[in-house]
């Protein structure tokens, strides 16, 4: 069998050296913030109220993602991105290797409206704007999406509807949890496979609230256990028809209202996988000892912690432990009984309240996080 390199070297083929803007760009398509629409997104909105200068209560953030014709853009109102920390972001960078984004803003204090513009990675100009904002804010445009990458290009265009709607709600849902101190407008534009609005939340939203609106969720298949602890409020949301849910629409954890992203959020991210499991524990307890099959459930869950003063912020002390155990032994109670209820012919309405532990405790599974 003859060697690649001969057959080439016959046809007159030659290897030619990608150039150092492309290796770049090779190099960055692995991070999350382009591998879909909701990534550029999320990415935009993160630096937006990352680099903007007092986002205080009563601002706004509208986000439009235009599907047909690759180009995202979001709006600030009442506060404005610093261009000096626009240019450190590190969305900004790698965005800008796949996209020509342009940034007009007017940070508060400031008299001046500035335009920044990049190209191809590089800063292209920064000059004083033709537009005149009258007031503080910004606009972030990030056209011509994945222009360099026309494999990539061609998935985005053709993401359906349903699929394209769900990772926006999924991707901005804990920003804008995590920030209710703004409003929120998501909408998406394009073919009518895709467009639609992703959501929109006034700020100071209740959390259970913002689930039901977020992702389209009746009230009554909604379900919330709580327990407290010395300085900490633990609740678990998850939907009471999780058996036969066909995919995973939220899974996220909130530590005073901050996203996955904060310090103290790593014990409590265990807390939520070792609670996903297990949910998966009990369908297989379900199961047994029945000639039947089921699709494997999608469980969703949001684990919403509060700490007051002085209260322990991280999982792994015993008045924390013991709050998660109640949880837990709560969520396995109410779900067993909803369970049987299913089986006599109950119609499932045994699981739509608030449960309280039972000691009960499923196998070999341990909510301890010590």
């Amino acid at each position: 069998i003859p060697r690649p390199s001969s057959i080439m070297r016959e046809a007159g083929a030659k290897i030619s050296r990608l150039s150092a803007s492309s290796s770049a760009c090779l190099r960055a398509s692995v991070l999350d913030c382009t591998q879909s629409f909701a990534s550029v997104t999320s990415a935009l909105v993160e630096t937006a109220i990352a680099c903007g200068v007092e986002a205080s209560a009563g601002g706004r953030v509208a986000m439009l993602v235009d599907c047909a014709g690759l180009c995202c853009r979001l709006e600030c109102e009442g506060f404005g991105v610093h261009p000096d920390l626009a240019l450190r972001d590190e969305n900004l960078k790698v965005l800008t290797q796949f996209a020509v984004v342009q940034l007009v803003t007017r940070p508060r204090g400031s008299l001046e409206t500035v335009e920044l513009l990049w190209q191809g990675g590089n800063l292209a100009s920064r000059r004083q704007s033709r537009h005149v904002l009258p007031s503080y804010g910004s606009w972030i445009i990030a056209r011509d999406l994945m222009r360099n990458i026309p494999v990539r290009r061609n998935l985005l265009a053709k993401t359906p509807k349903g699929k394209h709607l769900a990772l926006l709600r999924s991707k901005l849902f804990p920003i804008v949890a995590s920030n209710g101190h703004l409003s929120f407008d998501l909408s998406s534009w394009g073919p009518s496979k895709q467009a639609g609005l992703a959501f929109e939340a006034e700020a100071g939203t209740p959390t259970p609230l913002l689930l039901l609106k977020a992702f389209g969720i009746d009230r009554r298949n909604l379900v919330q256990i709580r327990a407290a602890a010395e300085g900490v409020e633990i609740s678990l949301y998850y939907l009471k028809d999780w058996r036969l849910q066909q995919d995973v629409l939220f899974e996220h954890v909130l530590v005073n209202g901050a996203g996955p992203e904060a310090p103290a959020a790593g014990g409590w991210e265990a807390a939520k996988d070792r609670l996903g499991r297990a949910a998966m524990d009990l369908h297989r307890e379900d199961l047994r000892g029945r000639n039947r099959k089921k699709k494997r459930p999608n469980f969703s869950l949001l684990l919403d912690v509060r700490t007051r003063a002085g209260g322990p912020a991280e999982a792994g002390g015993r008045e924390v432990d013991e709050a998660l155990e109640e949880v837990a032994q709560a969520f396995l109670s109410a779900e067993r009984e909803n369970q049987s209820g299913d089986d006599r012919g109950g119609g499932g309405e045994g699981g739509g309240g608030v449960a309280t532990g039972s000691g009960v405790r499923l196998g070999k599974v341990s909510f301890k996080l010590s």
